[in-house]
């Protein structure tokens, strides 16, 4: 039986900020990359 990975953006692997209001976090979950991508009023 295969186990439970559990992870969590707020400690993301990757982040990335260097756009104008956005900001783009990782983790990798079971070989597999999850992206979250976040976007402020007024991004481009």
């Amino acid at each position: 039986m295969s186990s439970i990975e559990v992870k969590t953006f707020s400690e993301a692997e990757d982040t990335n900020t260097s756009f104008n209001n956005a900001k783009i976090e990782a983790v990798n979950v079971g070989g597999q990359r999850i992206v979250k991508l976040t976007l402020q009023p007024g991004w481009k």
